[in-house]
């Protein structure tokens, strides 16, 4: 179970048209990045796109990601 102590919230400026990122520590914790220039609503659906990718173990499955993406 995802919990918030397994995840870390950060808004920082990207430039182009990142709306987030999500990076795995060498502990599982899990930083993921927002995009602050990116009105509310849109972080906060990237938000929950990250987490879902954190939830379906995207980053240890052995999927590229454009093949994540595309789900």
């Amino acid at each position: 179970m995802l919990t918030e102590g397994d995840f870390h919230v950060y808004s920082i400026p990207f430039a182009g048209d990142i709306r987030g990122a999500t990076v795995v520590g060498e502990d599982n914790f899990y930083s993921i990045y927002l995009n602050s220039n990116l009105p509310q609503e849109v972080q906060k659906k990237t938000l929950e796109h990250e987490i879902r990718h954190i939830i379906n173990n995207d980053f240890f499955n052995g999927k590229s990601i454009d093949d994540i993406e595309c789900e």
